[in-house]
């Protein structure tokens, strides 16, 4: 195959994978309700994996592998988890009702 057509198969996949998301407006509020929490765990999934995978290795490529670079790591993934999940009592469900009214 092409690299043109490698590209254009590539994007047209991807935004399929992107349109996903808007099959959520025309579903039931309990349906909504019942896939937002999984939805939403996979789009932050996504994005520390993607991150951490690009720069973990620059890390350890620098700073050597070493114990301090885990440490350091694993120090700042369990403090930003524990303080974004203990700042506020509002759930997910709130939160989405108030940025998407015509969820509820």
């Amino acid at each position: 195959m092409s690299t043109l057509a490698w590209v254009v198969v590539s994007g047209v996949a991807m935004s399929a994978i992107a349109m996903v998301g808007s099959i959520t407006l025309v579903l039931p509020e309990d349906r909504f309700d019942r896939l937002l929490v999984p939805m939403v765990a996979l789009a932050a999934g996504s994005l520390l994996g993607g991150a951490f995978l690009l720069m973990l290795p620059e890390a350890i490529k620098q700073l050597g592998n070493t114990p301090a670079v885990w440490v350091g790591f694993l120090g700042g993934f369990t403090g930003s988890s524990c303080s974004s999940s203990s700042c506020t009592g509002i759930t997910a469900t709130d939160r989405c009702r108030t940025i998407a009214p015509w969820a509820t």
